[in-house]
């Protein structure tokens, strides 16, 4: 169960990566914000790959499997954003809820997987078995 404190954390960083357009080919934004998150909070290396996509990663104290969470970064384009009943970058509150382009696929999510690997790497110290990446990729809407 989260605390208020990593509720907010999630919900903030969500609200960053909304804010930052990043339709398939121009997710720098996104990225910049991801790696800036990966920093901040103790991964032990980020990586920009040549193609855009970002991966943070976070080594345990002992040899151990694997695990990625990924999640894509990019969004179809808005249209005409005077067409929407909320602005597609304000990433504004509204009862509870986040609108904007990518809420829901997929900035939201890669929002939670990187503040739940945060979350894990200080509950834990380290003292875990095993690597832990969180990878936001580029070119899913275009491409898959």
């Amino acid at each position: 169960m989260l605390n208020e404190m990593q509720k907010n954390e999630v919900v903030a960083l969500c609200q960053k990566l909304v804010q930052s357009p990043s339709t398939s080919g121009h997710e720098d934004g996104v990225v910049a914000r991801l790696k800036e998150f990966f920093e901040a909070n103790g991964f032990d290396s980020v990586h920009v790959d040549k193609y855009g996509n970002v991966i943070g990663c976070i080594k345990g104290s002992r040899p151990g499997p694997r695990l990625l969470f990924d999640g894509h970064i990019d969004t179809v384009p808005v249209g005409d954003p005077n067409a929407w009943t909320h602005d597609p970058f304000a990433a504004q509150i509204e009862d509870g809820r986040i609108y904007g382009r990518g809420t829901s696929d997929m900035k939201g999510a890669v929002a939670a997987m990187a503040c739940a690997a945060a979350n894990f790497l200080r509950e834990t110290g380290r003292d875990f078995a095993g690597e832990i990446y969180v990878a936001g990729v580029v070119h899913e809407e275009c491409f898959e």
